[in-house]
C-alpha cells in the first residue's frame, strides 16, 4: 500500500494530537502547552526517537525495549505499529533505519506495518488516541528539549 504524500510537511500524527489536546485543555492552563505542541507541529521541527520512544511508552504502557525486541504480545504489537507510524511521520528517518531500529526488521515487513497501524488509526478509536497521545508526548519531550539536538539513536 503507497500512501499519498503529504500536501505540506505537517506530521498528521502530531497534528491529530495537537488538535486533541487543544480540544481538551482550551480554557484551562494546558492550553499554552498544547499550542506549543501544535506551533512545532506546523514548524515542521522534527522529532528524536528518543522522544518517540518515550511517547510510546507513555501512550502505549509497555517498555521501549518491548516495542524494538521480538515480542508478539498484543500490547506490544499495538506500540509497535504506533511507533513505526510515528518514527515515519515525526523523524524523517529512513525506511531502512527505521526497520533496524525496530528491531532489524526487513522493509517490507515495516512498509506492512506502517500501512496497518494507518489503517488501525483512523478505524479504532482506542488505537487513535494511544497513538495521538505518544505523539504529543513526544513532540512536548522534543519542545522541552529546544536548543538541545534531536535524538536520533
Amino acid at each position: 500500500m503507497t500512501h499519498p504524500p503529504l500536501l505540506v510537511p505537517v506530521p498528521r500524527a502530531a497534528l491529530a494530537a495537537a488538535a486533541a489536546a487543544l480540544e481538551d485543555v482550551a480554557a484551562g492552563p494546558g492550553a499554552d502547552r498544547a499550542a506549543r505542541i501544535l506551533r512545532a507541529a506546523l514548524n515542521g521541527k522534527r522529532v528524536g526517537v528518543g522522544e518517540v520512544l518515550a511517547g510510546i511508552t507513555q501512550g502505549f504502557l509497555v517498555s521501549a525495549a518491548s516495542v524494538t525486541g521480538r515480542r508478539r504480545d498484543r500490547a506490544t504489537v499495538a506500540a509497535r505499529m504506533a511507533a513505526a507510524f510515528l518514527l515515519r511521520e515525526l523523524t524523517g528517518m529512513t525506511l531502512v533505519r527505521r526497520a533496524e531500529l525496530l528491531g532489524q526488521r526487513s522493509h517490507a515487513t515495516l512498509i506492512d506495518i506502517e500501512a496497518q497501524a494507518l489503517n488501525r488509526w483512523l478505524s479504532d478509536p482506542d488505537f487513535a488516541a494511544r497513538l495521538d497521545r505518544a505523539a504529543a508526548h513526544a513532540v512536548a519531550r522534543a519542545l522541552d528539549s529546544e536548543g538541545d539536538p534531536p535524538s536520533w539513536d
